[in-house]
C-alpha cells in the first residue's frame, strides 16, 4: 500500500482560508470604482453591466473546488465581512470532509473477490454467447474424448475420481499343479492371501499398469507388469516354482482304503492339498533341524500329526481315520454304560453313564451324517400304575453329551433317521387296549424341537423308512375300513399316499 501523507485539519483549515481571502481581495482590487449618483445629473451605470466591470480582464477563471461568488461590495462593510467568513467557513468544513472521505478510502482494506465467482461470470459471459458457447461444448467434448481415448489420461481421471476395480486369480504349485494356502499377493496398492483352493479376490485396486507380486516361502517369487482396467480382471492362474525341501505323502481312508483329496498337509507356515490320488508334496523352507513336524487334516476326519526324518524325502503312507465317533453300550462297570471312540480304537470316552435300571433291550441308533444318537431305555426308573415299567426316549449329542429327552412310554420303537427328523411310535400314555389310537406314528425334529404326528392306530403290523419315505401298515384291529392297507408319508407329514387298500404284514 502507497504511503498516504498525514494531513493537520487546522493546517488545512487555515490554508484553505487564507486562499479564499486572497481570492475575494484580488476581485475586489480588480473592479473599477463605482461612483454614486451626483447632483450634476450623472447617473449611476445600469445593474445589468455591472458584472462586466466586476469581472476581472485576462484572468483564468479560478479552480473549481475553490470559486466563490461575493457581492460587490466595499469589504470593510460588516454585512460583508460577515458573507465572506461564512463563504470560508462553508468551504473549509467541506474541504476538510472531502480529504476525510479521500484518506478514508485509502486506508480501507480492500476485498478479495472470490475466484468461483470470477470463474462463474466468465462461464455465464460465455454462455450467453451462442458462438462462444458452441465454442465451449465442443472444446469439453475434445477434453473428454482425449480422456478417454489415451489410457494414461484415463486411468488418471478415473483414478481421481475414486473408481476402482476388483482382481481374482488362483495360485498353483508348479510341480503338482495343486493349489497353494496363505500366499499373499500383492497388486499396487492392494493385497490379500490365498484361500484352501488357492484363490483370492483382491478389492479397491487402482487402474492402470500396476506390480503384481506372489510370494510364498519356500518358492521363488512371482513378479509382473500388468494392466488393470475397469471391472473384475481375472487373472487366471499363477505358478510358483518350489524351491525349498520338499516332502511326499499318499493319504487314504482308513476304512476302505480309498484314496482321499483335498487333505492338507502343514508344516509351519508351508502347506500343500492332497489330489485325486491322495498325493500330496509339501513344499518347506531348508532347515538344519533333524526332524519334521506334519500336520495332516480335512473335512471329517481326524487331524494326523507325524514327525518325520528331514533327510528322508520317499513317499509317506498315511490312514486317515474318519472324524465321526462310534457310539456303543457296554456292561463293563456292571452298568449299561454308553461310550463312543474312534473307529481305529484310539480315543476311546464314556458318553453316558449308566443307572443300574437298564433293561438288557436297549435300541441305540446312530445318525448317518450328524452326532446324534438315539437311545430308548429304562434308565429313569419310571413305572405306571400298574407297576410296569416304562421305556424312555432321549437324543444324545455325542461332541458334548448332552440329553433331550422325548418322553416315556410303555412301548417306543425307533423307526429311523431321515434328515434332521427321528421317526418312531410310541405307545401313547393312559389309553386302553382297545383305544383305535394307541399307537401313534411321530417325526421329531432334532433342529427345531417341533413333533408331528404322521399316523395313529390300535396296533402297526410294521413301519419301514426308505429313501426318506415312512411306510406304515396299520391291523385293522379297532379300525375303520379307510385307515386299513399299505401307506406312505413323508416325515414332515405331507405327501400321504395309500399304496393297497388291503391289510398288510411284515
Amino acid at each position: 500500500m502507497a504511503n498516504v501523507p498525514e494531513y493537520n485539519e487546522d493546517e488545512l483549515a487555515k490554508a484553505h482560508e487564507n486562499e479564499v481571502e486572497q481570492h475575494v481581495k484580488q476581485i475586489m482590487e480588480d473592479a473599477p470604482a463605482v461612483k454614486p449618483e451626483t447632483s450634476s445629473g450623472d447617473q449611476l451605470l445600469p445593474s445589468d453591466k455591472l458584472p462586466e466591470l466586476v469581472k476581472p480582464k485576462n484572468e483564468p477563471p479560478p479552480p473549481k473546488p475553490h470559486a466563490v461568488s461575493v457581492p460587490v461590495e466595499d469589504e470593510s462593510d460588516p454585512a460583508t465581512a460577515k458573507a465572506v467568513d461564512e463563504i470560508v467557513a462553508k468551504e473549509g468544513d467541506d474541504l476538510l470532509e472531502a480529504e476525510d472521505e479521500k484518506l478514508a478510502e485509502a486506508f480501507k482494506p480492500k476485498q478479495k473477490q472470490n475466484p468461483w465467482h470470477k470463474i462463474k461470470d466468465f462461464l455465464a459471459d460465455i454462455w450467453k454467447d451462442s458462438k462462444k458457447r458452441k465454442i465451449l461444448l465442443a472444446s469439453v467434448a475434445a477434453f473428454i474424448v482425449i480422456i478417454v481415448a489415451v489410457p494414461t489420461t484415463r486411468y488418471f481421471a478415473l483414478n481421481t475420481v475414486g473408481v476402482r476395480a476388483s482382481s481374482s486369480l488362483t495360485v498353483l504349485d508348479d510341480k503338482t499343479s495343486q493349489p497353494l494356502k496363505n500366499v499373499k499377493v500383492t497388486l499396487g496398492a492392494s493385497s490379500g492371501t490365498t484361500d484352501q483352493e488357492g484363490k483370492v479376490q483382491l478389492s479397491r485396486v487402482r487402474l492402470g499398469p500396476s506390480d503384481l507380486v506372489v510370494e510364498k516361502r519356500a518358492f521363488a517369487v512371482s513378479k509382473k507388469r500388468i494392466t488393470v482396467g475397469w471391472g473384475s480382471n481375472p487373472l487366471g492362474d499363477v505358478r510358483l516354482t518350489p524351491t525349498g525341501a520338499q516332502y511326499s505323502f499318499k493319504v487314504t481312508d482308513f476304512l476302505s482304503d480309498k484314496p482321499i483329496a483335498k487333505i492338507e498337509a502343514a508344516s509351519g507356515e508351508a502347506s500343500a492339498i492332497s489330489d485325486q490320488e491322495g498325493k500330496i508334496v509339501l513344499t518347506v523352507e531348508e532347515s538344519e533341524a533333524p526332524n519334521l513336524k506334519v500336520m495332516l487334516s480335512g473335512n471329517d476326519y481326524r487331524t494326523e500329526e507325524l514327525e518325520i526324518n528331514a533327510d528322508d524325502h520317499s513317499e509317506k503312507p498315511t490312514k486317515m481315520v474318519p472324524s465321526r465317533k462310534h457310539v456303543f453300550i457296554s456292561r463293563r462297570s456292571g452298568k449299561f454304560d454308553v461310550y463312543k471312540i474312534d473307529v481305529d480304537g484310539k480315543n476311546e470316552e464314556k458318553l453316558l453313564a449308566g443307572t443300574g435300571s437298564e433293561q438288557a433291550d436297549m435300541a441305540l441308533v446312530s445318525h448317518p451324517t450328524e452326532e446324534w444318537v438315539a437311545l430308548v431305555s429304562t434308565r429313569d426308573n419310571t413305572r405306571n400304575k400298574d407297576g410296569f415299567l416304562l421305556s424312555t426316549l432321549v437324543i444324545i449329542d455325542v461332541n458334548t453329551g448332552q440329553l433331550t429327552s422325548l418322553g416315556t412310554s410303555e412301548q417306543i420303537q425307533i423307526v429311523d433317521w431321515i434328515g434332521d427328523r427321528l421317526v418312531f411310535v410310541k405307545i401313547a400314555e393312559g389309553t386302553s387296549a382297545g383305544n383305535p389310537k394307541r399307537h401313534r406314528l411321530i417325526s421329531y425334529d432334532n433342529k427345531d424341537g417341533s413333533s408331528k404326528e404322521l399316523a395313529a392306530a390300535n396296533y402297526f403290523n410294521d413301519v419301514v423308512a426308505a429313501n426318506g419315505v415312512v411306510y406304515y401298515a396299520p391291523a385293522d384291529t379297532y379300525q375303520a375300513g379307510d385307515n386299513i392297507g399299505l401307506f406312505s408319508v413323508y416325515p414332515d407329514s405331507t405327501s400321504k399316499k395309500t399304496i393297497l387298500n388291503k391289510e398288510v404284514w411284515n
